[in-house]
This record gives C-alpha cells, structure tokens and sequence, in this order.
C-alpha cells in the first residue's frame, strides 16, 4: 500500500478501507468506511481534495485527481471501473457506475450488489494475498562446472549422496530459475552464484 502525504496535505483512510499493493493515494484524500482502491489504481489529492465514499471501488488502472477548486468526489457504493480517469472537479452519485476517459456515468452500478462483492473481495484479499519471492537465476561457480563434469571425483560424490543437488545444478547451467530454498545450500557450498 502506497499511502502518502504531500506538503500540508494528508490522506485520512478509514481502517476498514482497502488499499491494493501498487495502488497511490497522495496528499488530501478521504477513503470512506469499505471503500476499495485496486491494483495500480492513483488518487492525487496534491491539490484539491478527492472523496471516496464508504463502500466504493476504484478498480485497476484508474486514475483520480482534482484540481485547485475543482474536488473528485465520489459518492457512496460508487464503482470506478478499470482504467477510467476521473477528472477534476467531476461529482458522482451515490450507487453509479463510472467508466471511459474521461470519465462518464453510466448510470447505476449493476448489479445493485457490486459494492457489497467488492467488500467482500477485498476482504479476501485482505487476508488471502501474499507476497512470493520468485524463482530467480544463477550461474555456476567454477566449481559447480566441476560438479557436472562426468569425471570429476565431486559428481562421483554428489552422484552417489545428493542426486537432488546434481539436477538443480543441471537446471541453473540450462538457465532455469530456482527457488530461493532450493539455490541456497548450492549458493553456501559455492556451487552457484547469483545473476
């Protein structure tokens, strides 16, 4: 959650609210009570106040900004739908559905449910999302290269006591990732190196 505070200007999210990681919200912004701003979605509030009201979406991609005496102000169980742009000074209803560039409104969200699945959803996600450390890289020491030779006293040993160890070596020549836990005894004992 990208949360910040610019100049004098600090957002007040409520505790229930839900902020996707990649998601911005800069400056004076009110994220009401339910509310849900989604994967890459941006609130500037640098220089005019931008509301979301309780039990609003904003989905991925959708930027919100507000200009000096032009406020964004959403009402409550608004859906913002991906990728639209909320310009300055544009008000929308209680209940409607926004989409486009510029933002249009379309009339009411449909179904009349979308807030509370959103609620829901960001809950889930709430609770459900975590980060992965990924697959990554490596290349072999001169003594990995060593292990893999056919003739090498060291493959003889590892042949016979850690197969395991033999084929991850195989994968990282071939330039397959590993995991993380999977690299580290093989890092330790000098056999690979990190790209």
């Amino acid at each position: 959650m990208s949360v910040y505070r610019f100049e004098d200007k600090l957002p007040r999210v409520h505790p229930s609210a839900f902020i996707a990681p990649g998601a911005y919200v800069v400056g004076e912004v009110e994220v009401g009570e339910g509310a849900s701003i989604w994967f890459a979605a941006v609130v500037r509030g640098d220089l005019e106040r931008v509301v979301i009201g309780p039990g609003s979406n904003v989905q991925d991609g959708a930027v919100l900004h507000a200009d000096p005496g032009f406020p964004c102000l959403l009402g409550a169980g608004v859906t913002v739908g991906h990728r639209a742009v909320v310009p300055p000074g544009m008000e929308i209803p209680e209940g409607a559905l926004a989409l486009g560039v510029p933002a249009r409104v379309k009339g009411p969200a449909e179904p009349p449910g979308n807030a509370p699945r959103y609620r829901a959803l960001a809950e889930r996600y709430r609770k459900g999302l975590l980060a992965m450390d990924l697959p990554r890289r490596y290349r072999l020491t001169l003594r990995g290269q060593d292990a893999l030779n056919p003739f090498s006293e060291l493959h003889l040993h590892l042949k016979r006591t850690r197969k395991e160890a033999l084929e991850a070596l195989r994968r990282a020549s071939q330039g397959f990732p590993l995991a993380l836990e999977e690299a580290l005894p093989l890092v330790e004992e000098g056999f690979l190196a990190p790209e």
